[in-house]
């Protein structure tokens, strides 16, 4: 069963910080990902000044062995 997982990022090289998340939720499925494109964002409800979010969306099949307990925690690493 795939799991979606949105991604976003402002700081530093944003593209570069969704494209790295690609490779690293890669190592988490068992079936190749399906990725969006990436798309600009107006950061809402941030400080004045925030720079623009790159945003993404990922499907993965989670490992065998994977618990959702355990995919979440290791989502958050």
């Amino acid at each position: 069963m795939p799991v979606y997982i949105a991604l976003g990022s402002n700081l530093g090289d944003s593209a570069a910080n969704i494209k790295r998340a690609f490779a690293e939720l890669r190592k988490l499925s068992d079936k190749p990902i399906q990725k969006s494109s990436l798309w600009r964002s107006t950061p809402v409800g941030c400080p004045p000044g925030s720079p623009d979010f790159i945003n993404a969306a990922v499907a993965i099949e989670p490992l065998l062995e994977e618990t959702p307990e355990s995919l979440l925690i290791r989502l958050h690493g």
